[in-house]
């Protein structure tokens, strides 16, 4: 009894992780759908058109967009078939699918693979909350961190598809990472954090200045700041070395062009989360 009672919140911080790093994943590639897919527009019914009694395509109001970015059922991304609750459990439920869709019992699945990286995400963010709670021994702390490595997730995915950043998204990043300093360090570390953030800022914009607006995105600058925020000095360098050597194995390797355009937000993304890894452990060894 003794055993389970301590090992409980981990399990349950597991759970909300998986969970969260499905629900994030799904978030991301909603966005990139109805913000800059075919999701964007939507077909009605409008007299005095040419198309007299038919359907024409017009862009989707916000509102509507935004309603659907939460409450759209989540389906395959092959052939928008609503997916079935047992393959939408975290981690297990792509093994039950075969890795493959099966979105429904009474209609004609697609059978397209999908991706390996969705049930990865979900383990590691089911990793990164028993890691947090397990350091931070504050079941608070841990899941305000997991929200934010949830969001970075989403700038990751955007980044990587359409080299684009959500402000809203990198909005919510700032005001999950206050709440997290907060929590960790109190009032008095906010003037140096801020110090951080607008020495990034800063930078970026200087270089964004001396490029022509090429490199980096206004996004990846806003980003940027935050990160420099949340890590403060010295350790925001890291997730920025590992945005910027990130970029340019992407330019060298894989769009094989060192003219064209790199996703930056993604790989301060990754760095961050490293950051916060490295730094968390190096805290504890030295308490």
């Amino acid at each position: 009894m003794h055993l389970f009672l301590s090992i409980a919140p981990y399990l349950f911080i597991a759970l909300i992780g998986a969970a969260l790093g499905s629900f994030y994943r799904a978030l991301g590639d909603r966005i990139l759908y109805y913000f800059y897919g075919k999701g964007r527009k939507e077909e009605v019914k409008e007299k005095g058109t040419k198309q007299e009694g038919g359907a024409i395509r017009r862009t989707m109001p916000a509102s509507k967009r935004w309603k659907l970015l939460f409450t759209h059922p989540s389906s395959c991304p092959h052939c928008g078939g609503r997916i079935s609750i047992s393959r939408l459990i975290p981690v297990i439920g792509w093994f039950i699918a075969g890795g493959r869709c099966e979105h429904s019992e009474h209609s004609k699945h697609c059978g397209e693979r999908i991706s390996v990286w969705h049930p990865i995400t979900e383990a590691l963010f089911a990793a990164l909350g028993v890691f947090f709670l397990h350091y931070s021994q504050n079941a608070v702390a841990a899941l305000i961190l997991l929200l934010f490595c949830g969001h970075l997730l989403v700038a990751m995915v955007t980044d990587w598809n359409r080299l684009t950043l959500d402000y809203e998204n990198t909005a919510v990043l700032l005001l999950l990472s206050v709440i997290s300093v907060y929590l960790h360090e109190g009032y008095s570390s906010m003037p140096m954090r801020l110090a951080a953030g607008f020495g990034v800022l800063g930078f970026f914009f200087v270089s964004y200045i001396v490029t022509k607006g090429r490199q980096p995105g206004f996004g990846d600058i806003l980003l940027g700041a935050v990160l420099g925020f949340h890590h403060g000095f010295p350790w925001l360098l890291l997730p920025l070395q590992i945005g910027a050597a990130g970029s340019l194995l992407h330019l060298w390797l894989i769009n094989r062009n060192m003219r064209s355009s790199a996703p930056l937000g993604f790989y301060m993304a990754v760095g961050s989360v490293v950051t916060m890894v490295v730094t968390t452990v190096l805290a504890s060894m030295l308490l």
